[in-house]
């Protein structure tokens, strides 16, 4: 089971390992309704906090939508490091990119 966590928006989506590609749809999606009541409410839509950048559990998801835009949201995702491989090879390679973000993320760290 694979937890997907907005703390901005306080979301949360639980689903299956082999179902990423779906939770991460699901919770952009939920961002993207949650911001556009804010808007709606005129209430202030919570900008990323990147104060926790050096976390090797947090990833970030860039929300685009045609009603509302912003940069990026922080989404936490907990995937045990022994999944990414599993992950990857039951979604065909269409989440090859979810393990690239992680690796692509704690490379910059290293090189830092």
């Amino acid at each position: 089971m694979i937890n997907l966590h907005s703390e901005d928006f306080n979301i949360t989506v639980h689903v299956f390992d082999e179902d990423i590609i779906k939770g991460i749809s699901e919770i952009k999606k939920s961002i993207i309704l949650k911001m556009m009541e804010l808007s709606k409410n005129n209430e202030i839509i919570p900008l990323p906090n990147f104060k926790d950048i050096k976390n090797k559990e947090m990833i970030y998801l860039e929300i685009n939508s045609d009603f509302i835009k912003a940069n990026t949201e922080r989404v936490n995702m907990t995937i045990p490091k022994n999944l990414l491989a599993l992950i990857d090879e039951i979604g065909l390679n269409r989440s090859n990119y979810v393990s690239n973000l992680i690796w692509q993320d704690i490379f910059k760290k290293i090189s830092k």
